[in-house]
């Protein structure tokens, strides 16, 4: 058969490598992505990783390295090529965020804007569409039928008013078992999840400004919610009650709130329009979150889910002391938080801002104290053999870190980056280096991913002027790689979150580079075991468990060897095996882990109780599923179960 009437092995979006050129010798090796078949040529276009170019090569030069990675990945850069939606069409799009929680599947949605692109983004490379879905998931989607297509799905209604009642259909429903409150998903076409709801916020604006066009409130919690003529209906059945979506209370006011238990406990307001995904299914929201001055069944934080007198009221009740000053004054700008590991009735209340003043003393005693140091923090760190608690970071007197995430953690964390803000010789202060991680984790843990990325980015120029600067003055840089190493790690982490896989593959293997050719590294070095799990994560990503349970079982061979990071090397390992089928062999590696970490806790630690726990429930029959955590060695939470 002729080549011209010859189907095209290759399909688009293919990852390629060009090989075998004689009149581009400098080609060959490139890597690159199929745009399309030129029949007149008889070659594939193809667009090159490095350069963006795109250059035309017969198919005896094209070698196939892998299938086309639906995920959400930018490739798009012609602007000016006509597009078949417009802003405001209902459309269903490829939810590519799924990716790793079950396979990706077209979801309804609504055009929001024409040629978009991020600040992080390589300079010219677009997203045909940006779609807002009806989940409230935002997507960046290719001009292409394998993202988006036509729906028949009515659109998003915005006709109703605060206050009203309304009937909406809901994907999941509140139980309450043994384990406490949770909701749980049902099917879709079930005609028993109908549920009453109270108008409290309406934005007309929702498609322009990415919000939610309704907030709603059921029993047990608030809703962000995009109503349909499918799944919203009014509810005559009810009066209008034009209750105001203005809060009673603002962070920082003193409660009563009703307990888990039934009765009356005093609490400060922390948080207010709380999300917690976990407990309250995704859009899910409360009005409040409250801590309790003494926890409650082992909970020091509790949510009230409706603002009325029935859930919380006003207390007269003075808040706890702070430590430091003394004072029970407290506000949205100063709160008293309880954020340590601290348990008496009084122990460990504090101002946020008593505590960030506390630690400027502290280190600028640590800066007299060693006046010739760059990083004063991480030297006394290392003279006093990690004894020391960092005040920035742990609690003085019961030496916890402060929750990750919390007032304390980031008051802290951001009056050290303004510190080091100046700092550019990021591996001679790990103080620096390591606040900015901590800093990207915090924002990637609120959502923030591209704020992160915008960070990483410019934190990695710097380093690397810097590192080129160092090689132009004839010194060995080779060192400087676990710094950006560990940057790269990071920024790999907020493309997982995007789900740009392309880009995380591509950051990832920089980093084992920097890592195999630093030569006086350990082999136990913990950078390079990050790189190494989450290239392991992302082999199981674009869906080949297989693949990624030998690359798993391969380093936890070579952890053995070296005897480092063995714990976290069969907690990679576990769940693929369990995944994979061979449920005795994740068994055995949860209780070769439990063991170690009874060895380095005890038998009662919290480690061996979660490890436990797990246990119990594979031998239950409970099923798994995989998703992700980014404050760990190996950046994986695997087991939720369903």
């Amino acid at each position: 058969m002729a080549e011209a009437k010859a189907e095209p092995p290759i399909a688009e979006g293919d990852l390629v490598e060009l090989k075998g050129l004689t009149g581009a010798r400098n080609l060959n090796g490139r890597r690159g992505r199929a745009v399309k078949y030129v029949k007149k040529d008889k070659r594939w276009a193809i667009r090159l990783e490095s350069t963006g170019e795109v250059v035309k090569a017969k198919i005896a030069n094209i070698e196939i390295l892998g299938a086309q990675i639906l995920d959400g990945t930018p490739t798009e850069r012609d602007t000016s090529v006509p597009l078949d939606f417009n802003v405001g069409d209902r459309v269903e799009c490829l939810n590519y965020h799924t990716i790793g929680v079950s396979g990706p599947k077209f979801e309804a949605g609504t055009v929001a804007k024409h040629w978009h692109r991020e600040e992080s983004w390589p300079r010219g490379l677009y997203a045909a569409y940006l779609v807002q879905l009806d989940n409230g998931v935002r997507l960046h989607c290719k001009n292409s039928e394998s993202y988006i297509r036509n729906s028949e799905m009515p659109p998003v209604t915005i006709q109703f008013k605060v206050g009203g009642y309304v009937m909406c259909k809901l994907g999941d429903v509140l139980v309450v078992d043994g384990t406490g409150r949770k909701f749980v998903k049902v099917e879709s076409d079930s005609d028993t999840n109908w549920e009453v709801g109270l108008i409290l916020e309406a934005n007309s604006d929702w498609l322009e400004t990415g919000k939610y066009p309704y907030l709603i409130e059921f029993h047990g919690r608030c809703l962000k919610f995009w109503g349909t003529a499918a799944n919203m209906k009014e509810c005559t059945a009810l009066p209008v009650r034009g209750k105001s979506s203005k809060l009673r209370f603002k962070i920082g006011q003193r409660v009563d709130c009703c307990s888990l238990g039934g009765g009356w406990v005093k609490g400060t307001i922390v948080d207010t329009m709380y999300e917690d995904a976990s407990i309250l299914g995704p859009n899910g929201v409360h009005p409040y979150q409250i801590q309790l001055d003494t926890p409650e069944q082992g909970q020091s934080h509790i949510m009230a889910p409706a603002d009325g007198d029935g859930c919380i009221r006003k207390s007269t009740t003075p808040c706890p002391e702070c430590f430091i000053c003394c004072d029970t004054e407290c506000d949205e700008e100063n709160l008293i938080v309880r954020e340590c590991a601290c348990k008496g009735d009084k122990d460990g209340f504090v101002h946020v801002q008593c505590l960030v003043r506390l630690a400027k003393t502290k280190f600028k005693d640590l800066q007299k104290k060693y006046p010739d140091e760059d990083d004063p923090l991480h030297h006394n760190s290392v003279e006093t053999n990690y004894d020391r608690a960092n005040p920035f970071e742990q609690c003085l007197t019961c030496k916890a870190n402060f929750s990750f995430g919390g007032h304390c953690h980031v008051a802290l964390l951001k009056e050290c980056i303004s510190i080091y803000s100046e700092e550019d010789d990021l591996d001679s202060c790990q103080t620096a280096l390591k606040s900015i991680i901590k800093w990207c984790n915090v924002l990637i843990q609120e959502g923030k991913f591209e704020d992160a990325k915008v960070l990483l980015f410019q934190k990695l120029r710097v380093f690397r002027r810097f590192v080129r600067d160092a090689e132009n003055d004839g010194i060995d840089t080779r060192f400087f790689n676990d710094t950006l190493v560990e940057l790269l790690n990071c920024l790999a982490c907020a493309h997982e979150k995007t789900k740009m896989l392309v880009w995380m593959k591509s950051t990832l293997d920089e980093a084992l580079s920097l890592s195999v050719n630093a030569e006086g590294f350990s082999t136990s070095h913990l950078p390079m075991y990050m790189t190494k799990a989450e290239l392991v994560r992302y082999t199981f990503l674009t869906g080949d468990i297989g693949c990624a349970l030998a690359g798993a079982e391969a380093l936890l061979l070579e952890a053995r060897s070296t005897n480092a990071h063995v714990r976290e090397m069969l907690r990679l390992c576990a769940p693929l095996n369990s995944l994979s089928g061979d449920k005795e062999r994740c068994l055995e590696q949860f209780a070769e882990a439990a063991k170690i970490e009874a060895g380095c806790w005890g038998e009662g630690s919290p480690h061996v109780q979660s490890t436990t726990w797990l246990i119990n429930r594979i031998r239950d029959g409970v099923n798994i599923k995989c998703v992700y955590r980014a404050d760990s060695l190996v950046s994986w939470d695997w087991f939720t179960f369903t």
